[in-house]
């Protein structure tokens, strides 16, 4: 009998990493560590966690609350002609007392102060239930609550869900962000940000030099246009599985 338990959760286990690790995947996290370019160092330990459940294409969940940790690889001082540099992996995704290897790109990063504006209720009255608001996400589409609807300029993209909103993810060639990645995922969960979300939003002077979708693959650099960037603890990624093995 035991060992009939331990198959079926071991046959369970390596299902839902097989699912979990599927490229093309939406992670979108907080940030638990502050990414300040003039104080992070080689080898320093990041953490986030997972803002929304995100269902997978095989039947399982990942729940939010799960940790998706990683590292610095390499920090560049401000130097003539451009600021600071830094370059970032994430790698391992960790859920119910398991750690799983994944690989990562970065399609969007958004400050503390974005995430909250894309919390607050626009055009409500006071006292409008919080199932009734609507709300702008990280990017710019407006998330209708009492309609059961996201859209933006183009049309419907999606629909709100408990602790964010399940959408198709949209490429946005015109940002750095040329296709939807890998996988045929019709609906995904992006928390706060916007179907067609590329790049920096409210970090001054921020880019994604490298996503990490390309080689090196996994590899994410963020630049400062000039000295240096800060992105604070409370700010947002909206990560990508691009594969299972740093």
């Amino acid at each position: 009998m035991k060992s009939f338990l331990f198959l079926i959760l071991f046959s369970t286990a390596s299902a839902f990493a097989q699912s979990a690790l599927l490229p093309g995947i939406i992670l979108p996290v907080a940030l638990d560590s502050v990414l300040n370019s003039k104080k992070l160092k080689v080898s320093q330990q990041l953490e986030t966690t997972l803002m929304q459940d995100v269902a997978l294409p095989d039947g399982p969940v990942l729940r939010a609350g799960a940790k998706i940790r990683g590292h610095v690889t390499a920090v560049a001082p401000p130097a003539a002609g451009r600021g600071a540099q830094v370059t970032l992996q994430f790698d391992t995704l960790e859920f119910s007392d398991r750690r799983l290897p994944i690989m990562t790109s970065l399609r969007a990063v958004a400050s503390m102060m974005e995430v909250h504006y894309a919390q607050l209720p626009k055009g409500t009255g006071v006292g409008t239930p919080a199932s009734l608001w609507i709300t702008t996400q990280v990017g710019g589409d407006v998330v209708n609550r009492g309609r059961g609807i996201v859209a933006n300029s183009g049309g419907i993209v999606g629909k709100p869900a408990a602790n964010g909103v399940l959408v198709k993810v949209l490429p946005n060639p015109k940002a750095g962000c040329p296709n939807a990645g890998e996988g045929d995922f019709q609906l995904q969960s992006l928390w706060l940000f916007s179907a067609d979300a590329c790049g920096a939003y409210g970090v001054r002077g921020l880019t994604i030099a490298h996503a990490g979708a390309t080689a090196p693959i996994g590899q994410i650099t963020l630049a400062a246009s000039k000295d240096q960037f800060n992105v604070k603890s409370g700010g947002a990624l909206l990560l990508q599985v691009v594969g299972d093995r740093p």
